[in-house]
């Protein structure tokens, strides 16, 4: 199996959609209905996958145009969203200014707030000194990646072994990670059994931040206004 085939976070269009720590408030529809795991993983890649194409230089105005003109291609890669979930949660993206892995936990504590089931607690070693917030984002990502894998049925062998076949594409996807840290990940999914949801909540919880140096001034300098429309009414 080639890893390069994975999701991964729905690599098709995370090229063009896919960190700076901010605040993580619950987003405006936290105390809605309860929500599927579902929704919550792609809420939570929708996310990510913004934040890192407002990185590589596609304003947040820009994307939220993107929806509505290519709302088709949206759909098929966040299937459980609806274009009127993505509108609110990028409008609340822009709104704080977050980082990727900051995105990730709006998103993950919006769904416990809505009473979608925690995971079991995971604290490894490997997680125990804090990172940066790109390699949360990415850590989580691949994670839930590898999950989406696991849940068609690939095994912890294939995984594994799949990391070798293509190690330049995964170092420019996932620059963050090394290999060490992409085992440890693929043995964490199969190990803890998780879904796409559980390891994203899972990782949102035991993955620490270190300040980074430049994180004040970061918001003032990203590589646009974030001018976007209101937010709809949930």
């Amino acid at each position: 199996m080639n890893i390069k085939r994975l999701r991964l976070g729905t690599a098709t269009l995370s090229a063009v959609l896919l960190g700076a720590l901010t605040s993580c408030s619950y987003l405006p529809w936290h105390s809605a209905p309860a929500v599927s795991e579902d929704w919550c993983a792609d809420a939570t890649l929708f996310a990510m996958h913004s934040v890192r194409s407002n990185e590589q230089g596609m304003s947040y105005a820009d994307i939220d145009r993107d929806l509505d003109a290519t709302d088709v291609a949206y759909l098929q890669l966040y299937p459980a969203l609806s274009i009127a979930d993505m509108h609110r949660l990028l409008h609340d993206i822009a709104t704080h200014n977050r980082a990727r892995f900051a995105a990730a936990q709006a998103v993950l504590q919006s769904c416990e707030a809505r009473g979608t089931p925690e995971p079991a607690h995971y604290a490894p070693s490997y997680l125990s000194t804090p990172h940066s917030d790109a390699w949360c984002g990415q850590a989580t990502d691949f994670a839930m990646g590898t999950a989406g894998y696991r849940d068609i049925g690939f095994t912890e062998k294939q995984m594994e072994a799949s990391l070798h076949n293509d190690p330049l594409w995964l170092n420019e996807v996932f620059p963050a990670l090394n290999t060490p840290d992409r085992v440890e990940l693929v043995r964490a999914v199969y190990g803890q059994k998780w879904s796409r949801y559980t390891a994203a909540a899972s990782l949102g919880k035991a993955c620490k931040v270190a300040p980074a140096a430049g994180d004040a001034d970061h918001a003032a300098t990203r590589p646009d206004a974030n001018q976007l429309p209101p937010a709809a009414t949930p």
